[in-house]
């Protein structure tokens, strides 16, 4: 199947066109279509009808959100991650999140500073500290540089930005989930599983960290109803508020 584009000038005429093979990219077209993803709600043939029409009542808001949000980065990332070598697809799974959260911030939350107090209330009541560093420290090389130090405390780590984001899209995160949010410090910073590789251990972080960009996105999107957890063996099928990689029931 060759794919292609035509050019054409003002007046609608074709000046052009280029046709191509996918396959001299070095990639099978075919074989893409037919692997697949894997299906985040069920869509099996018995649910099909449902399936389309929950498809049908969520283009809108996917749509609404698709430039707001950067959803092209966060999918681009999100599938590159999965033909990479794990735990090596967490550092780029983790950039989806993070790339997400950092536009939520900006145009949901309206905090794109992430801080955590009022920036003028936080600068009155840090004065006192202020000049009592400009008084322990005086003399040093470092007065500067610890003052900027109690102006960041008002900052939230990456950490308390992710807790915020998953609180303000109603989102609980189980224990599996924070596990494997930890586990992309590991695997950046060549932590990860130490000496000995569990590697059903990773394959199923790796399973629990894609479930949560799922069930972010669905979340973002006001969706209730089921997902598919990937990140339990045997893909059971749970709502979309119970954590990946958790029994139902049981507390994040």
């Amino acid at each position: 199947m060759y794919v292609g584009e035509s050019s054409f000038d003002e007046n609608g005429n074709q000046i052009g066109f280029v046709m191509k093979n996918p396959g001299t990219y070095g990639f099978d077209i075919k074989k893409e279509c037919i692997s697949g993803a894997k299906t985040p709600i069920k869509d099996d043939v018995s649910f099909l009808h449902n399936y389309l029409d929950t498809i049908q009542k969520y283009i809108e808001p996917f749509s609404e959100l698709y430039e707001k949000l950067d959803f092209a980065s966060f999918f681009s990332a999100y599938w590159y991650a999965q033909k990479v070598t794990q735990p090596m697809d967490l550092p780029i799974l983790s950039a989806a999140l993070e790339n997400l959260k950092r536009k939520w911030y900006e145009e949901v939350e309206i905090n794109p500073e992430t801080v955590l107090m009022d920036k003028k209330d936080f600068s009155k009541r840090i004065k006192p500290i202020k000049k009592m560093v400009e008084t322990q420290f005086a003399g040093t090389e470092y007065v500067e540089r610890m003052k900027r130090s109690v102006e960041g405390m008002n900052r939230m780590s990456v950490s308390e930005q992710l807790t915020h984001f998953f609180e303000g899209i109603d989102m609980p995160v189980g224990k599996k989930e924070k596990k494997a949010l930890q586990a992309r410090n590991f695997s950046a910073h060549g932590l990860y599983a130490g000496d000995s590789i569990d590697y059903e251990e990773q394959f199923m972080t790796s399973q629990v960290y894609e479930c949560i960009l799922v069930r972010v996105i669905l979340k973002l999107l006001k969706y209730e109803g089921n997902y598919i957890d990937y990140g339990t063996i045997g893909y059971p099928e749970k709502n979309i508020n119970c954590p990946s990689g958790s029994e139902v029931g049981e507390t994040p």
